[in-house]
């Protein structure tokens, strides 16, 4: 099930709190399972900020409880109001995607704690403080997989510019630290052919919106800035080149 949760701008160490709320109230596998979190502006939402919060509930009992946080949020105003009244049926029934943009969830939240992240907000294009360029991104990627042996194999072209540059590699590996143990728990999923093309499209897409990596304005579709971000020139589509090269991977 989903509820928006309207706030005044997305700010990502707010959204994060507001996420552990619910693992600190709500007992996993017990209350609920697939606990995940989006940022959107949509026109279910009156077009307005909303952090989508998803999750399986497994009694009726976690329902009342979630819907009692969405309310004291609302009280602390922490959040402004909150759209549908109760909490709404989702249908997903996908088990790849509900544990890719779980897992996704989960890596937002060391991360957000991050120096360059920590701070960062998005109001529209003109107000904002952002995560680190894109620049930050592909050797995220890139470092990522490449430390759980999942090789990616980016034209070195597009990886020069970020692997010259210490402070960034600082971050970059600083920000796989965080990460990378609960990434190998779930790597049979980026590589087994039946999963990893839904699997590794989910995650990042998620993982980037969780951190505020925006949409750009003129192409609301999510992956245009990451497709921009990967190739200015040659506009690859970064989601299915990484699966193509994940499944050639796992057939060689």
């Amino acid at each position: 099930k989903k509820i928006n949760l309207i706030v005044d701008k997305f700010v990502l160490k707010e959204s994060i709190s507001i996420l552990e709320g619910f693992y600190k109230i709500l007992e996993e596998e017990k209350d609920f399972r697939y606990l995940n979190f989006g940022h959107y502006i949509e026109d279910c939402t009156n077009n307005k900020p909303a952090i989508r919060i998803k999750m399986d509930f497994l009694n009726d009992n976690a329902e009342n409880k979630a819907i009692d946080i969405v309310k004291n949020l609302k009280r602390s105003r922490q959040i402004t109001n909150f759209i549908p009244e109760n909490w709404e049926e989702r249908t997903q029934k996908n088990e790849i995607i509900k544990k890719a943009i779980t897992l996704s969830g989960l890596c937002a939240i060391p991360l957000s704690k991050l120096d360059w992240f920590s701070n960062c907000w998005f109001k529209n294009e003109h107000e904002n403080n952002l995560p680190p360029d894109g620049s930050f991104l592909r050797g995220f990627f890139y470092t990522l997989f490449k430390r759980m042996d999942i090789e990616i194999r980016f034209p070195q072209k597009y990886i020069r510019r970020f692997s010259v540059n210490d402070d960034l590699k600082r971050k970059i590996d600083a920000s796989v630290d965080k990460i990378i143990d609960l990434c190998k728990k779930n790597s049979s999923y980026f590589v087994n052919p039946e999963s990893c093309e839904d699997f590794f499209k989910n995650f990042i897409h998620l993982l980037c919106n969780d951190l505020l990596y925006p949409k750009p304005k003129e192409d609301y579709e999510f992956w245009g800035i990451f497709c921009r971000i990967y190739s200015k020139t040659e506009k690859i589509d970064a989601v299915k080149l990484f699966c193509k090269e994940i499944s050639d991977i796992k057939k060689s």
